[in-house]
């Protein structure tokens, strides 16, 4: 399938991919436009590969979506920057005839800016130019062109910039061993690193391969200044093969505790701990037995609190980002396990569960109740 099928028509996943950037941007300007000060009055909105924007059976994609939502929020259309980009004149040509035709496009103050470049090393340069302030990016190349780690570092170096991009798992795993994709992939890990892990995955068991795959990228994303890294799976039909992620990349806690919270809410996992995946037709063992053989547990967070937080008085928040950093445990989950902590006596919280409010029939734990954590 090459990037013109892509969108022949608008599938569960690109559905789901849609909904986690339009979540995300609506909660990250929420949070960027009140803290915008000095002659820098704009946050921004870039998309490397922006495509057409809608599926031909006239879903919207990204970009409409994006300028939608912008449309309907007058202080964020006063502010915002947009820059939409595909190689593909096309998708472009199509592109700026959806955005003129959208309804209420004339109330944004910053007119769209629509380009069509080929997404490469330059590109790095010409972010600089970009990048107006705070800015979201979303890299979408089908497969892996374009797409590099000094990219990705450009993008997230400055205050309230974050990154999210499409890894397409299935490709990259195969173009590890491909000769002809070598510079390909040592831009994606890093030429030291992308030769070291041909070695090591060589001869591995596909889901070995696949864990050391991810853990890698992980660690050359740090290396290029992102300090939290947070991967959404998708997977076959089947839920037994993965396809692609999208991946969310940022310097700041804040950013990742929201997209934290979209991404569970997006899962199709139905344990107390989302595994942040989507499958499109869940196993009906999965369905029954959502806990069977899982990492990770609201038992298993109560034994890390307990450790993590031993001899101290910390806040439910502090707590929170101290402990959860590269888990898919959220504020939710949290919170959850402190409240059977304190109910089996092994942490205090102040004010103690029975002078605390009921909400839904459940004890309320703020994010600045103080826990006591024993020695």
């Amino acid at each position: 399938m090459g990037t013109e099928d892509y969108y022949n028509s608008s599938d569960p996943q690109n559905l789901v991919k849609t909904m986690i950037l339009t979540k995300y941007f609506t909660a990250w300007s929420q949070i960027i436009l009140p803290n915008l000060r000095g002659s820098g009055d704009r946050l921004a909105y870039v998309d490397l590969f922006a495509g057409p924007g809608a599926f031909e059976d006239g879903i919207l994609s990204t970009p409409l979506e994006i300028l939608t939502t912008a449309i309907g929020n007058p202080k964020l259309r006063a502010h915002l920057v947009t820059h939409f980009n595909d190689e593909n004149r096309a998708f472009t040509l199509l592109l700026e005839g959806r955005i003129r035709d959208l309804v209420g496009i004339e109330k944004l103050r910053y007119p769209p800016r629509v380009s069509t470049v080929a997404v490469g090393s330059a590109m790095v340069d010409v972010l600089q130019e970009i990048c107006v302030g705070p800015t979201l990016f979303f890299v979408d190349p089908w497969g892996y062109k374009g797409l590099s780690l000094d990219l990705i570092g450009t993008a997230i170096k400055s205050w309230g910039c974050d990154c999210i991009f499409f890894f397409n798992y299935n490709r990259i795993n195969l173009g590890l061993s491909n000769p002809y994709v070598v510079e390909r992939m040592d831009d994606l890990f890093g030429t030291a690193r992308a030769a070291q892990l041909r070695a090591k995955v060589e001869a591995l068991a596909p889901i070995e391969r696949q864990a050391i795959i991810m853990d890698e990228l992980t660690e050359a994303l740090r290396e290029v200044g992102v300090n939290f890294v947070l991967p959404f799976e998708f997977k076959s039909s089947q839920g037994q093969r993965t396809s692609h992620y999208i991946i969310f990349a940022s310097k700041a806690f804040i950013g990742y505790h929201v997209m934290k919270e979209v991404m569970a809410k997006l899962s199709t996992d139905r344990g107390e701990v989302k595994g942040f995946e989507f499958v499109p037709r869940m196993a009906l063992q999965s369905a029954l037995f959502p806990d069977t053989g899982r990492p990770f547990s609201i038992a298993s967070l109560k034994l890390i609190l307990l450790r993590s937080c031993r001899g101290l008085v910390v806040s439910v928040r502090t707590a929170y980002e101290s402990t959860t950093v590269d888990t898919p445990y959220t504020l939710r989950n949290v919170k959850d396990a402190i409240r059977e902590l304190e109910m089996e006596g092994h942490v205090t919280v102040a004010p103690p569960a029975s002078k605390r409010p009921k909400r839904h029939g459940e004890v309320t734990l703020a994010d600045d109740k103080m826990v006591t954590f024993p020695a």
